[in-house]
This record gives structure tokens, sequence and C-alpha cells, in this order.
């Protein structure tokens, strides 16, 4: 996967402990990025719920209606970018893949999760 990221020439030259090197760069910068991501989004959450702000999910339609226009514009862009398409075929195959497991596990657990938070 790290040709994704790099030139796959230069990494091909590339000793085996250099290799080894970046590649733990690589999940320790994503694991700290995830992390932030988390805690900062629901630090800001909170301060905007105290200003006042009232959350509300997107309605269904609307987003089945967003999903549909990403999936046009992306067909659009694939059809003129392979290399677009190669990545997206990825990404697609890959969530494919993860769903059944995001059901029965992550989405499981929230629902339970928000499920007590609301009884208070």
């Amino acid at each position: 996967m790290l040709h994704f990221l790099v030139n796959l020439e230069k990494w091909e030259s590339l000793p085996k402990p250099y290799k080894a090197i970046v590649a733990q760069a690589c999940d320790a910068a994503n694991i700290w990025m995830l992390a932030k991501y988390d805690t900062v989004n629901a630090i800001a959450l909170r301060r905007l719920m105290a200003s006042g702000a009232i959350l509300k999910p997107f309605p269904q339609p609307v987003l089945q209606s967003c999903y549909q226009a990403a999936q046009e514009l992306y067909a659009e862009i694939a059809a003129k970018h392979h290399s677009f398409k190669k990545a997206l075929d990825s990404v697609n195959a890959v969530r494919n893949e993860q769903l059944p497991w995001w059901q029965v596990a992550d989405y499981a657990f929230d629902t339970l999760m928000l499920t007590l938070r609301n009884r208070g």
C-alpha cells in the first residue's frame, strides 16, 4: 500500500530497515490523526452546543441525494482518469468488505451507547 504514498521506484530502492521505518511512521501518523480527529471534533461540538447550536441529523432523503450525486460525479471522473478509477474501485471494495463488520460491531455498539445516554 505504501507505493500509493511514495514514488514506487524510490521505495523499491530503499533497504528493508528504511522501509520498516517509513511503514512505522505512516502507522504512527495515521493513529495520531484519528485520535486527534475524534478528540478535537468532540470538543468543538460541545463548544458549539454550549453556544446554543442545535444538532439535527440530515434527513435520509437529503443524505441519499448527496450520495447519489457523489456517485455520479465519481463515475464521471473515473471515466476520464484511470488512476482515480483504480483508487475508487479499491475504496469501494474495502468499504463493501467492511460493511458487515461495521453493522454488527460499531453500529450495534454505537446504537446501544446512544440509547443508554438518552435514558439519562
